[in-house]
């Protein structure tokens, strides 16, 4: 892969562990190596110190006079096993943790041993503290020993066993008269020994510690530098760690041509909607392994986000070659999954695009492989396409806008607009309607009708609609200050309406702005009235018990159903704007215009609905609409969507649009 440093998944997760070696096991694979080479450097520094301490101990025992059998056995054994201990380490360094356990292991059993021999079974003519003096001098060996050990719970353990045992035995001689008789001075060394003992075990303790944590921070370091460029999700690059690579592979020199394939799974919503999001967390899994698997070695696979994957493949010599890795692709996703007990079949959609000549940057690139993949959406999906210049704009923009949906709210790029509702008797701000607006960082101002379709069909809306409720009721809340009375009209998808937690969500936004639920109303577009209407049904009679407005939008352009309108508790009818405008610009033609907006009026007499015609653009419309009997209105007329601010100060000089003085003469 290109730059990219690929985790073992086999290696523990967890990077706040307290043992040093999960810390270290959390490690990428190269940082995990360094740990265990300063480990392995230290001990093989270490134990020929020991071998030669118990070399020359073994040479001048014997004249000094003090060589028991025990000693002509243990130390040449003890010499010899740290002597096989580091030939094993430094040929197999992957039996680092074994040979350092082993060697403190060894040590403290002899230096043990040694002391029950001392204590208990003294040989004649040995002098005990003499011995002590030239063997015990070596006890912190045991203690750096257990440091240098990479486990650091298995170093505790060890140190603290060995401390324990030279007490337990030391305990046991003083408290035995009939040993100790005459031999005071060794009970004195004793004390003076295990003192020193819990001092290497304390300072043993705090090393470990401090080992463990430099360990850990260093596992968070690099986990953190590692996710940064990962998905966490299939282990693959993310888009930040994409672009990056596919930069550098662009200024670099060793590669003058280069394909950037851009793979969509293709229904991928279906089978996250019908298997749940684990089914589909699992699936993207295995199509990532797949993907990775087929590639060459030097191609790089990534995850862009959902159920996009890129592949870049360099070092091609024409578009045949890309061919041939896309043919691997669709080769390596044709075998059905296994997944949950089932077999699940998957296709794709790929489009391609070349570096240098159909773009110079990442972005480009990208966005151009993106392009093609949409068109190929568009033509009945399971294909692959090339990019050229001559693919529909609108086709490149409707892909870019469909991603970067995903992160609009994340990264603020939502904002809401206000247009007000007026009573066109007498000029009172009855209500504001929240229109949202997107501020795209490339596309400036992209508007509703053109990004919520596109909302709708990825599932975004949810999320979406949820932030633009919650954020109407705030400003509401703020408004009612100086405007009591004032209500606020929220646009509501039919997506939004089947989730379940929709009427919690709508209850949850009334409370945190402290605004009663007559102050809201929520406007549904007529294909919700015309549709099946069982599933929402019981959520809009719940929240119209509560006392929520529930508003028809864009009434009288469609086909609307009247039986469903019955059946709906509706309140509210909003006169379509094409409605409207057919009012006075009808011509010499039959006044559908008239026609529709006088049925609309007796319809909503008969049914006790309140009217609200918006799109009134014109004096002409407006004086036809107060003739017809028609008291709200909304439109350019009176007033514009505004921002926030300008609804502010509207409230703040009385609510009245400012031509009404006009209107009044």
């Amino acid at each position: 892969m290109i730059g990219i440093e690929r985790p073992d998944p086999k290696a523990p997760k967890g990077a706040a562990e307290a043992d040093a070696h999960t810390q270290q096991s959390a490690l990428p694979d190269g940082a995990l190596r360094s740990f265990d080479n300063l480990w392995r450097s230290v001990f093989l520094a270490v134990m020929p110190f020991g071998v030669v301490a118990l070399v020359l101990g073994a040479l001048f025992e014997g004249p000094s006079g003090q060589r028991t059998a025990f000693d002509a056995i243990a130390y040449p054994a003890l010499a010899a096993g740290m002597v096989l201990l580091e030939l094993l380490v430094l040929v197999w360094p992957r039996t680092l943790r074994a040979a350092v356990s082993t060697a403190v292991a060894g040590t403290g059993a002899f230096f043990v041993a040694k002391l029950v021999l001392l204590l208990f079974f003294l040989p004649v003519g040995v002098d005990a503290q003499h011995q002590m003096t030239e063997t015990f001098f070596w006890v912190p060996a045991v203690y750096l020993l257990a440091f240098v050990l990479p486990h650091g719970r298995a170093g505790r353990l060890l140190a603290a066993t060995f401390t324990g045992a030279v007490l337990a035995l030391s305990l046991a001689f003083s408290l035995m008269p009939a040993l100790r008789a005459g031999r005071i001075g060794l009970v004195y060394a004793l004390v003076e020994m295990n003192l020193a003992n819990s001092v290497q075990l304390a300072l043993t303790f705090a090393l470990i510690g401090l080992k463990e944590a430099y360990a850990r921070a260093s596992a968070e370091r690099h986990l953190a530098q590692r996710y940064a460029r990962q998905d966490l999700l299939t282990g693959l690059p993310n888009r930040r760690a994409l672009e990056a690579d596919l930069e550098t592979l662009i200024g670099g020199r060793d590669v003058e041509r280069a394909a950037v394939l851009f793979v969509d799974l293709d229904g991928f919503k279906v089978i996250n909607d019908t298997l749940g999001h684990e089914a589909g967390d699992g699936l993207l899994k295995l199509v990532a392994e797949r993907l990775d698997g087929a590639m060459r070695d030097g191609d790089l696979v990534a995850r862009m986000s959902g159920d996009e994957f890129v592949v870049v493949a360099a070092g091609l010599r024409s578009r045949a070659e890309a061919g041939d890795v896309a043919r691997r692709i669709f080769a390596a996703l044709s075998q059905p999954f296994s997944l949950n007990d089932s077999e699940l079949g998957v296709t794709v959609s790929i489009g391609i695009a070349f570096l240098p000549e159909d773009g110079d940057d990442a972005r480009t690139l990208l966005r151009h492989a993106d392009s093609a993949m949409y068109r190929v959406k568009r033509s009945g999906k399971n294909g692959l396409k090339y990019y050229s210049p001559d693919i529909d704009a609108s086709m490149e923009r409707r892909g870019e806008l469909e991603r970067d949906l995903r992160t609009a709210l994340r990264e603020q790029q939502m904002a809401l607009a206000f247009q007000p509702v007026f009573d066109m008797r007498d000029g009172t701000l009855v209500q504001v309607e929240a229109l949202l607006r997107w501020y795209h960082p490339h596309y400036g101002v992209v508007s509703p009708e053109e990004f919520m379709p596109l909302a709708e069909e990825s599932g975004a809306v949810v999320a979406i609609g949820g932030w633009a409720l919650e954020e109407a009721c705030r400003k509401l809340g703020e408004w009612r200050v100086e405007a009591p009375g004032l209500r606020v009209g929220v646009n509501v998808s039919n997506l939004q309406l089947a989730q379940p937690s929709f009427f919690g969500s709508v209850v949850k936004a009334l409370q945190q702005a402290a605004i009663p639920a007559e102050a809201l109303e929520l406007d549904l577009s007529e294909s919700i009235v015309r549709g099946p209407i069982e599933d929402v049904q019981g959520t809009l009679r719940g929240l119209r018990g509560l006392g929520v407005g529930i508003a028809i939008d864009g009434f009288g352009a469609g086909f609307s159903s009247l039986a469903h309108l019955r059946d709906l508790p509706v309140g509210t009818v909003k006169i379509a704007r094409e409605v409207v405008q057919d009012l006075v610009s009808n011509g010499d033609g039959p006044p559908f215009g008239l026609a529709t907006l006088e049925a609309i009026l007796g319809l909503a007499r008969h049914l006790h609905l309140t009217v609200v015609a918006q799109g009134v653009e014109t004096r002409a419309q407006y004086d036809r609409l107060l003739a017809l009997g028609s008291t709200l209105g909304q439109g350019f007329f009176f007033a514009p969507p505004m921002p926030a601010a300008d609804v502010a100060a509207l409230v703040a000089r009385g609510g009245a649009p400012t031509m009404w003085g006009r209107l009044k003469n």
